[in-house]
């Protein structure tokens, strides 16, 4: 019987070429698919970028307190009953079912005044809120507990730090509906806003002698039809750049 050594590297050079072929779609859909998620981290908190917010003073009258350091937004608001907070001032907002913010929350302590510490989001309806018009969720530490406030009710036994999520859920031409999600906890808590979409951004309360801080703001976006197709249309390119698969029949020549 002759050897069949001829065929088996015709085959090992298909194998490399369909390889190749797959290598290249991975890495076309890994380009576009961010694309089509739409998630954007807005502010990484590695430099300053105060300018990209508009502060709001949304209990009392506090300083503006924004301060970044070590990559990280660690506020400092200051004062009895104090609560100050920064919309983003970029264009993106919660404007459609299954867009979503999310925020990283750290909260070693509370302040040393005894009144309660809190770090969490701040959404409104313009950029400019009247006190008391926004709604605000985050987490709160009080006498050496924990507790997560989604406006005025509150979950107890929860991590000091951990990823605030809240999404869209229901939209109308007048209010949109919005879930919470905080560490482990998912949907565990919903609240409305008088408006069908809502601007979104840090908020921090007494924090001026704590090391509470925020990191990573982050937008997703429900992604348009045109992007999915922009996308497969990407993927069908390159798959017919790679050509077709090819088969070698392997051969054994019988002497």
């Amino acid at each position: 019987m002759k050897s069949s050594s001829g065929s088996s590297r015709g085959l090992a050079r298909d194998f490399w070429a369909d390889a190749n072929r797959i290598a290249a779609l991975t890495g076309s859909l890994a380009v576009f698919a961010p694309c089509a998620s739409g998630q954007i981290v807005l502010d990484d908190y590695s430099v300053s970028k105060e300018g990209n917010y508009d502060y709001v003073q949304v209990l009392g009258s506090p300083a503006d307190g924004w301060n970044v350091s070590s990559g990280e937004l660690r506020p400092s608001i200051a004062g009895l009953n104090a609560t100050g907070a920064w919309l983003w001032n970029r264009g993106e907002k919660l404007s459609a079912v299954g867009d979503s913010v999310s925020i990283d929350l750290s909260l070693p302590g509370e302040a040393s005044n005894g009144l309660g510490t809190g770090i969490g989001l701040f959404f409104a309806k313009n950029l400019n809120p009247p006190q008391g018009t926004g709604f605000e969720v985050g987490l709160f530490a009080t006498q050496g507990s924990y507790v997560f406030n989604v406006g005025l009710g509150s979950v107890t036994g929860v991590p000091s730090s951990g990823l605030l999520t809240v999404q869209m859920t229901v939209q109308t031409p007048t209010t949109s509906t919005y879930s919470v999600s905080y560490g482990p906890q998912s949907s565990f808590a919903i609240f409305q806003v008088d408006s069908d979409s809502a601007y979104f951004g840090p908020e921090a309360s007494n924090t001026a002698t704590t090391a509470a801080a925020l990191d990573n703001l982050t937008f997703t976006t429900v992604p348009e039809p045109s992007a999915y197709t922009a996308v497969f249309g990407a993927l069908a390119l390159a798959a017919s750049l790679a050509g077709p698969c090819r088969r070698r029949r392997s051969r054994t020549v019988l002497r």
